[in-house]
C-alpha cells in the first residue's frame, strides 16, 4: 500500500517489525499532504476483510539542515510512538533537530 501510494522518487523500506520508512527526497509535495493520502489509503484498505490496521506516523522535515540518519530516525520514531500511545491512525510532525 505504501509503495502504490508513493511517487517513484519516494523511498519506501521496511525498517523492522511493523515499522516502515518513507523518504521524500527533494519533493514539491508537503509531507502533510503525503501523510494525509497514506492515512486515507490505509483506512480504505484496512476495512476489506475481517482485519483493521492503523497507521501511526512520525514525520520529520528538514530544509537546509543535514542531521545524521540516526538522529532523523530517532526523532521520527519518538513522534510515531507519541501517536501510538495516544490515538493511533494519525501523525505527529516535527522539524529536524540537527
Amino acid at each position: 500500500m505504501l509503495r502504490s501510494e508513493s511517487r517513484g522518487s519516494y523511498i519506501v523500506a521496511r525498517y523492522g517489525g511493523d515499522e516502515f520508512v518513507v523518504l521524500l527526497p527533494v519533493t514539491d509535495a508537503s509531507a502533510r499532504t503525503v501523510v494525509d493520502k497514506l492515512l486515507k489509503s490505509m483506512l480504505r484498505v484496512s476495512w476489506r476483510g475481517e482485519w483493521r490496521a492503523t497507521l501511526s506516523v512520525g514525520v520529520v522535515t528538514c530544509r537546509g539542515a543535514r542531521p545524521s540518519v540516526d538522529a532523523l530516525l530517532e526523532q521520527a520514531d519518538r513522534l510515531m510512538y507519541e501517536v501510538k500511545s495516544s490515538a493511533k491512525n494519525g501523525a505527529r510532525f516535527g522539524v529536524c533537530a540537527a
